[in-house]
């Protein structure tokens, strides 16, 4: 019984380095080209509506998508 515990513990541990979760960016997540971000989404500048600083994130096709600097 403890040998599975364990077993079941190191397997969990594991799923970060298999790549279980998305295979990109997703929308917002910061970028540097358009292979960072997720299917369907490119690297696109934006401007923070608080700081007016522009940055580099996964946008979709939206014109009017805003992301939180």
């Amino acid at each position: 019984m403890r040998s599975r515990s364990l077993l079941a513990i190191l397997a969990l541990a594991a799923l970060p380095f298999y790549g279980c979760g998305d295979s990109g960016g997703s929308r917002c997540d910061r970028c540097a080209n358009d292979s960072d971000c997720g299917s369907g989404l490119t690297c696109q500048q934006f401007t923070s509506p608080s700081t007016g600083n522009t940055f580099l994130a996964c946008g979709d096709t939206n014109p009017n998508m805003t992301c939180p600097g």
